[in-house]
């Protein structure tokens, strides 16, 4: 019983974890890289490139670590499920690792570019322009399209074995497929600007209302019955 509630709190902890560090990243690095001038932003504000990188990579940490956390839970209804879960979220995790090294990179570019006689006329754009839609088309699948399935597997498990209430499963299956859609339209280029919202904020506000049900009420106490693969 105690580490049962251990694991649901700390579980609880990472998802709120997770989803605070990846918001701060992005609030102090999107307007650097939105902006036209990034390259001379980047170069003058490395600290920040730096800082929001470290958050995203304690937000991938945050991740692994929900899944490890969560294994044991899962483990007795479906090993697979289990299994498959971990997977998923190393994979996110890797996603965002990337990301980060992405931003990092563009520190030595934009110190050459500032020091380049003829910035303009040179290769540093189409360099730095290479980088933000390589960090882009990354964040896309890591941020919707695999943590995408990281909400079907974990509200299918969720439903299945009865740990949390059917709604929040719901929910975030439901919100898992919205995201899925999310991501394979920004994958195609496709503009879902009016979209977005809509399909995005579902499965961000599901997974604070699990964070903080798990936190104070745990998992349901259900019969180690074993789910189908």
């Amino acid at each position: 019983m105690t580490s049962r509630k251990q694991a649901s709190t700390l579980v609880g902890i990472l998802f709120i974890m997770a989803t605070l560090l990846a918001s701060l990243g992005l609030l102090i690095v999107d307007p650097i890289l939105a902006s036209p001038n990034y390259l001379a932003l980047a170069n003058t504000n490395s600290n920040i490139i730096v800082l929001g990188s470290l958050l995203i990579l304690l937000m991938a940490g945050a991740c692994v670590g929900i899944a490890v956390a969560i294994y044991p839970i899962f483990k007795p209804y479906s090993q697979t499920w289990a299994v498959a879960y971990v997977a998923s979220r190393t994979l996110e995790a890797a996603t965002f690792l990337i990301v980060a090294m992405a931003w990092l990179l563009l520190l030595p570019l934009s110190a050459e570019f500032a020091q380049a006689s003829t910035p303009d006329n040179s290769h540093f754009q189409t360099m730095g322009m290479l980088l933000l839609a390589f960090d882009q088309t990354t964040f896309t699948i890591g941020a919707e399209l695999v943590f995408g399935v990281n909400a079907l597997i974990v509200n299918y498990v969720f439903y299945q074995a009865k740990l949390v209430p059917n709604y929040i499963s719901i929910w975030g299956f439901v919100s898992g497929i919205l995201l899925l859609i999310s991501g394979t339209l920004n994958l195609f280029g496709i503009d879902i600007t009016s979209l977005e919202f809509a399909l995005t904020m579902p499965i961000a506000i599901n997974e604070m209302v699990l964070a903080v049900w798990l936190i104070i009420k745990g998992f349901h106490l259900t019969p180690n019955i074993p789910i189908s693969n």
